[in-house]
């Protein structure tokens, strides 16, 4: 049986395009210490951008969210914010970027059009959004 809405061709909307595969995540602690280490850092209220290019052939994201941030259900909802950013925006990135987000603790309270466009602001003076994506902003 198919159910509407699941991605199916019966439901009219493929969503493969959209998801976040396990090969989009910066998984390994020496990943995530590479672009530390390498990388770049921009600040903004409620995340930290780092970002490494030139070393993967899809954008990849690392997501981390200290105690500092609050509890479980609050770190569980950073991540979640932040990983959506991620992977509403993953086709805009350039194809060569390596992302870690760093959740600071105004996160887990906002809203997602907030957290949204932090990220696209973060993303743009990083230099990581493809360049037909940065002129049409301007």
């Amino acid at each position: 049986m198919v159910l509407p809405g699941n991605g199916s061709p019966a439901s009219g909307a493929s969503r493969t395009n959209q998801r976040f595969p396990r090969s989009a995540r910066l998984l390994k602690s020496e990943e995530f210490r590479r672009v530390f280490s390498n990388g770049t850092s921009h600040v903004g209220r409620s995340m930290v951008m780092w970002s490494l290019t030139g070393v993967c052939e899809a954008p990849r994201l690392g997501v981390v969210a200290s105690r500092k941030i609050g509890g479980a259900v609050a770190r569980s909802r950073a991540k979640r914010l932040l990983r959506e950013c991620f992977r509403l925006t993953r086709a805009q990135l350039r194809p060569d970027v390596a992302l870690v987000l760093v959740a600071r603790r105004p996160l887990p309270g906002m809203r997602m059009p907030a957290a949204r466009e932090e990220y696209l602001r973060l993303a743009a003076r990083a230099g990581v959004l493809k360049e037909t994506v940065t002129s049409k902003e301007q």
